[in-house]
């Protein structure tokens, strides 16, 4: 008796194992890879109050729709393949540019240097009644 539980036992494994479905993939599906070609520089110097626009050449590996995130100091500035940057304020800006289709994504960093050629202020060199320039 005590072998025919066995015997029944090791009948009705398989059974239970062929039960089990694989759902799973042999990864045959190819991914496309973003590549960011040109068209960004690694620094970009503008003066205040001037438009900063980037046309980047990004390829694929294979057609699929491609979404574009322009961030500045780390928030969502717009989400265009064109980069539209107008320098109203001074100072250095860190930006992104983030690519992404269902298969990855692919970055590019960059720096926005904002610059004025006079500070704030007026400087007004002249000289006093004995004739010593100042300031």
């Amino acid at each position: 008796m005590k072998q025919n539980k066995w015997l029944l036992l090791l009948i009705s494994l398989p059974l239970l194992v062929a039960c089990f479905e694989d759902r799973t993939t042999l990864a045959d599906k190819p991914l496309s890879h973003i590549t960011i070609e040109t068209g960004i520089e690694s620094v970009y110097n503008i003066k205040k109050f001037d438009k900063l626009v980037i046309e980047p050449v990004v390829s694929q590996s294979l057609n699929k729709e491609l979404t574009y995130i322009w961030e500045v100091n780390l928030e969502e500035y717009s989400r265009g393949p064109v980069f539209e940057y107008d320098g109203n304020e001074l100072g250095k800006f860190y930006c992104r540019l983030i690519v992404e289709n269902e298969d990855g994504k692919s970055f590019f960093p960059f720096v926005v240097y904002v610059n004025s050629d006079y500070e704030y202020g007026i400087t007004v060199l002249s000289k006093d009644k004995d004739g010593n320039s100042m300031l």
